[in-house]
């Protein structure tokens, strides 16, 4: 949250694209020392990007040595990445001593509250804007050109920026080596290397700053590419984003249903998915049911062996009903109709893959079946597991896609059978821990160019991932 009067000269960020975010978090302004006086080694250079190997005593002078028993030792812990190891150690995040970013896509939420005094009271790319407040410094090393973005988000009373730097050194307690700065968004494309980021804490003139809890984004996708993130035992996200002039962007999840319980999410009021799946303890959700303006679902909807909804689209659904740690069963249902086979069930309109074929089952004329919209698709693979994909559209980051194009790319990526749920400004897909807002679609509603923006909905599909 920017606590500003203005922008100082030369603060745009280099070559970024600026959208504000908001997340709730804490933290007041507090006084400090401000700029003038502050010492600090000149001409540093930053610790290597090579991390030292541990000192090691010398080895016991015995015969029983690991070669001798056969033992192995275990692989180090990985770093910790709030997306796909939460586990992880957890470095100081200082300039000596970053948090390492060993995958991409990477999230943490912490805090320059009570972070050692700043090492840095300003950067190259900006050296009109203060930041002598604390800060916190990441790194990591791309094998290959990305496009990169890297995200902050605070809260009340918290004023933070984030800045990108390559081979930093900090002079005196000016940081050069800064590609971009900005309150809020980089997005660059960065050939291979290592790089840094610091969000350090804005500081007036006068010397006061503004630390506090933030949640730190970086992700980094191949253009024209498919790639598999591996998340909990069960679940792997696939994303596949393209530029120019058919600019598309897709997020596929699949799910193993015997190691996630998958189960619809309802409120009697509309919630946006994140809502739906925290009030679950879920890790993940998707969108789900058409719905009224009033927040009634117009598709079949069954939880927990009560049926909430019928089909009222004014024709057959194609419904996916499941009991909990089973693959879903796939049948049609007509209007009005209930089903009571199963635990759990939802339905939409029109089914996209039946047999492992491409069929959109109706298929009409207008602009809801031929346009190129973001799109929602719920179905499931040969070998039992689910599958949720949403595809953007609305922006010029994705244009979306047409229903006959969908189904064809579904069965493309190796599902069976598909239904069309929800999409426009409702497609979102929510992964815990994985972007500043969980969102890793661009919602259409948020201008479908970053992870805010999700609408609210009547309904989701959301899966808990069991504590370990």
């Amino acid at each position: 949250m920017s606590l500003r009067p203005a922008a100082s000269a030369g603060a745009a960020a280099a070559g970024g694209r600026l959208l504000v975010l908001v997340l709730a978090g804490c933290g007041t302004p507090s006084p400090r020392q401000g700029p003038p006086g502050r010492a600090a080694p000149a001409d540093t250079a930053p610790p290597s990007d090579t991390a030292p190997a541990p000192d090691t005593a010398p080895a016991p002078d015995t015969a029983d040595t690991a070669a001798d028993t056969g033992a192995v030792d275990p692989p180090p812990p990985a770093p910790y990445n709030g997306c796909r190891t939460p586990t992880g150690l957890r470095a100081p995040a200082t300039f000596a001593a970053p948090q390492d970013i060993a995958a991409l896509p990477f999230t943490d939420t912490a805090t320059t509250a009570g972070a050692p005094a700043g090492a840095v009271d300003a950067y190259d790319c900006a050296p009109a804007t203060g930041e002598a407040g604390p800060e916190r410094w990441y790194r990591f090393t791309l094998a290959e050109a990305r496009e990169v973005r890297v995200e902050v988000a605070d809260g009340p009373g918290v004023d933070l920026d984030v800045h990108l730097l390559q081979g930093p050194v900090i002079d005196g307690a000016l940081a050069r080596g800064c590609l971009a700065r900005d309150d809020r968004r980089i997005v660059r494309t960065l050939a291979a290397g290592t790089y840094w980021v610091a969000v350090d804490t804005y500081s007036t003139a006068s010397g006061e700053d503004f630390p506090g809890d933030f949640t730190l984004g970086v992700e980094g996708w191949v253009d024209g590419a498919w790639e598999d993130i591996p998340l909990d035992p069960g679940l792997t996200w696939s994303h596949f984003q393209q530029a120019g002039a058919d600019a598309t962007r897709i997020d596929l999840l699949r799910i193993d249903p015997t190691r996630v319980a998958l189960r619809p999410a309802f409120d009697a009021g509309c919630a946006p998915v994140p809502a739906l799946a925290a009030a679950a303890d879920a890790r993940v959700g998707v969108n789900a049911s058409f719905y009224t303006s009033s927040c009634v679902p117009r598709s079949f909807l069954r939880i927990d062996g009560e049926t909430r909804a019928t089909p009222d689209l004014g024709s057959r659904q194609r419904v996916a009903l499941w009991d909990e740690g089973a693959s879903p069963t796939y049948r049609w249902l007509d209007a009005g109709a209930d089903d009571t086979s199963a635990t759990h069930g939802i339905g939409s309109y029109p089914a996209l893959v039946q047999g492992g074929v491409a069929d959109v089952d109706p298929l009409g004329d207008s602009d809801f079946f031929r346009g190129r919209h973001p799109r929602t698709a719920f179905g499931s693979f040969a070998d039992g597991t689910v599958g949720w994909v949403v595809v953007d559209g609305r922006s010029s980051t994705a244009r979306g896609i047409a229903l006959p194009a969908f189904a064809e790319l579904l069965v493309g990526r190796g599902m069976v059978e598909a239904l069309n749920l929800d999409g426009g400004g409702s497609s979102t897909l929510f992964i815990a821990g994985c972007s500043v807002t969980g969102v890793v679609n661009f919602p259409s509603d948020g201008g479908g160019d970053g992870h805010d923006g999700a609408r609210s909905v009547a309904d989701a599909v959301v899966g808990r991932v069991p504590s370990p």
